[in-house]
């Protein structure tokens, strides 16, 4: 693996982001009355050597006393087969403000630990590659390099993101910033990029329905389909991504395709579960860009709601894609 004096690189995106709300937007902080957990798993690239994973989890719920959602999440990335990791421990509050007739306001935001920790050891410079032979030489040993490890590998930082969202009982829509104290996590002291002083500022604009489609109800279910668009931007790359999900209560089925700054990038489709507050899905993206021989990625979402059983549990919005 090559690295250069700087480098730029991108949040790590879920596919299933309905599954994983906080990781999304701080605003959808408590989309439940009573507490739900998620957790999610992404392993993307497979065919390749270095693949990237990336593990999740969250705690969530509303609080009718404070009129506000709270919420933790983590979350750790590896890429580069361990080459660069990095954890994340979140704390996500939003406020909801009733605009009267069924419509709502939530205004979050989210402080938050970052650590980022490189391994030295497991790179591979330019001076180290031999034409013939690779980074290994004849005898089988690794070839010796003229960098010189950094005196700090483990970079650990503030950071800080919000959001909003407004809705009603059929649609939404909303935005989020991440990075916003654009926090440096430079390893490499000497030749600092000027024009790079830190992470990039990553906004994201989303919006969807919860069209209700009686046809297909099953008992006591209610059916809906739930139509969704997400944009991602965070210098220098984008992200499209628009699909649907069919909800018929204890099966879910989805497919969404998504545009990756110029270029078409993978379709994705899902299938899910639900018993009781349990659910649980998966999807498959299918790589139909230049690198398609990677194997596409493997998604896994787990969402567990414990609502209280004495209470009334009729939502007047159109979250119940993100519950």
């Amino acid at each position: 693996m090559f690295i250069a004096k700087w480098s730029c690189a991108q949040d790590p995106m879920f596919s299933q982001f309905y599954n994983a709300p906080l990781h999304l937007n701080p605003a959808f902080a408590g989309n439940t009355f009573g507490p739900k957990v998620a957790i999610n798993y992404r392993n993307q690239w497979p065919g390749l050597p270095s693949a990237y994973q990336t593990y999740a989890a969250s705690y969530d719920q509303f609080f009718n006393t404070f009129n506000s959602g709270i919420g933790f999440a983590v979350l750790a990335d590896e890429a580069g087969n361990g080459v660069l990791k990095t954890n994340r421990a979140s704390f996500t509050y939003a406020y909801a403000i009733n605009l009267g007739n069924n419509q709502y306001l939530k205004i979050g935001i989210e402080p938050s630990i970052r650590q980022s920790r490189i391994n030295w050891q497991k790179l591979i410079f330019g001076d180290q590659i031999d034409n013939e032979t690779g980074a290994i030489t004849p005898g089988g040993s690794n070839i010796p390099g003229t960098e010189v490890e950094p005196d700090n590998t483990n970079r650990i930082y503030f950071d800080v993101g919000v959001g909003g969202v407004y809705y009603n009982k059929i649609f939404y829509t909303g935005f989020s910033l991440k990075h916003l104290n654009a926090p440096d996590i430079q390893f490499i002291e000497s030749g600092k990029s000027e024009s790079i002083r830190g992470v990039p500022v990553r906004s994201s604009f989303h919006a969807g329905a919860q069209i209700y489609t009686p046809s297909l109800n099953i008992r006591r279910n209610k059916a809906y389909i739930s139509p969704q668009i997400l944009y991602v931007y965070q210098n220098p790359t984008s992200q499209l991504l628009i699909g649907a999900l069919l909800d018929i209560g204890v099966m879910s089925v989805g497919s969404w395709y998504r545009y990756a700054s110029t270029n078409g990038d993978a379709f994705i489709l899902s299938a899910g579960f639900e018993k009781d507050f349990f659910r649980i899905e998966y999807s498959y993206d299918i790589t139909v860009s230049s690198l398609a021989g990677t194997g596409g990625a493997h998604e896994i979402g787990i969402v567990m709601t414990f609502e209280d059983r004495n209470r009334p549990t009729k939502y007047s919005d159109c979250f119940e894609i993100f519950r």
